[in-house]
């Protein structure tokens, strides 16, 4: 269990990785790195080797990690905290860029046709009328040039760690989103009219933590 909390994962997992990297000769910690694990995966495609440093896609400018990032944050405590991410079509044909809010669990689409480098600078817009202070990104190339983000609209940006999943918020937002739009959909097609009445029933649904209320009429105590 020490373990376990030092480096924040679950003793089940620990276990779960010892028990599959344990050989006659005992346990093997450059499999459990990365080396043998991809054996046992239904694609048997070899994993890239986190530990070793991030990706290049993990690079970015200026790059300031989440772990950096007031603690309001976490607690879902303070208007204007956003979590950003994207959603990529079948065979990378079209992409959307989408927004958790925090505290309200408003979910906002900015509709794009195609990817580009400049996605998170472009789609930032799509949440300033929310009085934005921070973004959460995920590591990917698309959101390497965060600084600019930061410096021309005064909102700091921040990175999980590549090696542990951190933003799971967003990620099942975008999970939602596959029941209107299959994972096989382009997104290229996609009409902003589309868009816009996906937005609505998820912004539309009652949430538990806020006494069934639904995003908006959270939004809209602000």
């Amino acid at each position: 269990s020490e373990i376990a909390y030092t480096i924040g994962q679950s003793k089940s997992r620990i276990s779960r990785v010892i028990k599959i990297n344990k050989e006659k000769c005992g346990y093997q910690p450059k499999q459990a790195s990365g080396d043998y694990l991809h054996n046992h995966l239904g694609c048997k495609k070899k994993r890239v080797n986190l530990m070793n440093g991030p990706t290049k896609a993990d690079q970015t400018v200026s790059r300031p990690n989440i772990d950096e990032h007031p603690t309001v944050i976490d607690v879902f405590s303070r208007f204007g905290d956003f979590d950003g991410d994207t959603v990529v079509g079948n065979n990378h044909k079209g992409v959307h860029m989408t927004f958790f809010y925090y505290k309200t669990h408003l979910f906002v689409i900015d509709h794009k046709n195609r990817r580009s480098p400049l996605i998170a600078i472009s789609s930032i817009y799509a949440v300033i009328p929310y009085d934005v202070h921070t973004v959460t990104y995920d590591n990917g190339k698309e959101f390497a040039r965060n600084n600019e983000v930061a410096e021309d609209l005064n909102i700091d940006a921040y990175f999980p760690n590549p090696i542990f999943r951190q933003r799971g918020a967003n990620e099942n937002m975008n999970g939602l989103i596959k029941q209107y739009l299959p994972k096989s959909a382009r997104l290229d097609d996609v009409t902003i009219e589309q868009t816009q009445f996906i937005v609505e029933h998820l912004n539309n649904r009652p949430i538990k933590v806020f006494g069934y209320q639904n995003p908006l009429e959270v939004l809209s105590d602000d």
